[in-house]
């Protein structure tokens, strides 16, 4: 579906994923630094889980042709809230989490 929509829709969109790209990969770096302190491995181990983190987060929000359902899923997950959807998404969201 997310092909198929205008152009000020797209991008209203790429806004919204870019806002949860940043805070999933904020709270995920908070967790690793967290868990740095009790951490047993190699800084290498330590590395490697946040490349991992950033490419998953990569995946999800800059690289996913289904950017309107990462959006969406983000919405329910409350990473993004309701008062920050941008007015010409809220039908196209609708229609997804129908």
């Amino acid at each position: 579906m997310y092909s198929t929509l205008p152009p000020h829709v797209k991008r209203a969109f790429r806004g919204m994923a870019a806002l949860a790209y940043e805070r999933e990969l904020v709270a995920a770096t908070r967790r690793l630094h967290e868990a740095f302190g009790d951490w047993n491995g190699s800084l290498e181990t330590m590395r490697r889980a946040s490349i991992e983190l950033e490419r998953k987060l990569a995946k999800a929000y800059k690289y996913n042709p289904n950017l309107d359902v990462a959006v969406a899923e983000a919405v329910l997950r409350g990473v993004i809230r309701d008062d920050e959807i941008p007015d010409e998404v809220t039908g196209y969201l609708w229609a997804l989490l129908k």
